[in-house]
């Protein structure tokens, strides 16, 4: 199914497809930050050096494929975007706030801290996740991109704050397909 916002994902196909290396602004002052916009008034964040996570997955891709959207599921993050040709799902604005699955936010995401701790557990997130199998010698190679940005739930003017994956919530994805597949077998 392909949905209005469907050209962000495209981007995203392609950028875990390649997973070439993001190049630092002029100066080498870190990561390039770009806005894609997703809808009128919303836009994601994206860093030059996000990478997906991989994992290889023992199970033929459509095998995996049937049960990544159940991980998905499990977590309580809606699938918006779905490309059963490339074996691509996800979402590219996600908001969540608090928890995700069972796990408070800061668990999977870096924001920073603040007065309170951790802003990821205080902040609304928007998230832009998306998982894509591809065929590989052992199976299937699970890709997972997680990227999101932080701000005030209570809607103060501030420019949202980059977040940046602990790499928990791919392993946990990863981790639910491999066993969801070994359930079916």
């Amino acid at each position: 199914m392909r949905r209005p916002g469907l050209a962000p994902a495209a981007l995203l196909l392609a950028a875990m497809s390649a997973c070439a290396s993001g190049a630092a602004p002029e100066g080498g002052a870190g990561p390039a930050i770009r806005v894609v916009p997703t809808y009128p008034g919303a836009a994601i964040f994206q860093r030059s050096d996000a990478r997906p996570v991989e994992t290889v997955i023992p199970a033929m891709p459509d095998s995996a494929w049937r049960v990544l959207t159940g991980a998905y599921e499990q977590l309580g993050i809606p699938v918006a975007t779905t490309d059963r040709a490339s074996r691509l799902l996800g979402n590219e604005a996600f908001g969540v706030q608090g928890r995700l699955g069972d796990q408070r936010l800061a668990n999977y995401f870096n924001c920073g801290t603040g007065l309170t701790g951790d802003v990821a557990n205080s902040a609304r997130l928007r998230v832009n996740i998306f998982s894509q199998l591809a065929p590989h010698a052992d199976g299937a190679l699970l890709r997972t991109l997680v990227q999101a940005t932080a701000s005030n739930p209570q809607g103060a003017s501030a420019d949202p704050v980059l977040c940046t994956s602990t790499g928990r919530l791919e392993t946990w994805i990863a981790n639910a397909v491999r066993l969801g597949v070994l359930q079916r077998n």
